[in-house]
């Protein structure tokens, strides 16, 4: 089983920490992202197996981050989560319709965040 790479952009610290340790926790390495501009150069740079973006993040947010990495040939099967407090279905619609695989809300408990971004490192780990 090996092991599976994250970039994770989020400018808020305190949810990337609880990010970061569900990540951890689950066995994977992580790279870490404080806006959108910095995960797209990090991705390019690192090839991660997942990525997951904040929706509101500064420089760039996270749907301009997507809609970077979706144009971009080698991010157009890698697994893209977004990350996100938004409530409104047409935001998360919107997401979806990009590219985005999944959304997953921050006020998620650590163990439904485990859950949810598990649910991707089991598909990613079964196909390499």
């Amino acid at each position: 089983m090996g092991t599976v790479s994250v970039l994770l952009a989020e400018d808020a610290i305190v949810s990337r920490r609880k990010v970061v340790a569900v990540l951890k926790n689950l066995g994977c390495l992580v790279v870490e992202a404080t806006n959108g501009r910095e995960a797209v150069d990090l991705a390019r740079q690192a090839k991660p197996d997942l990525v997951i973006l904040d929706l509101y993040m500064p420089q760039m947010n996270g749907l301009e981050a997507l809609d970077a990495l979706r144009a971009d040939r080698q991010f157009e099967k890698t697994t893209i989560v977004m990350l996100t407090v938004e409530a409104d279905a047409s935001i998360v619609r919107d997401a979806l319709s990009r590219g985005a695989d999944d959304y997953i809300r921050k006020d998620s408990s650590p163990t439904e965040l485990q859950k949810r971004i598990d649910k991707h490192i089991q598909k990613i780990r079964a196909r390499t």
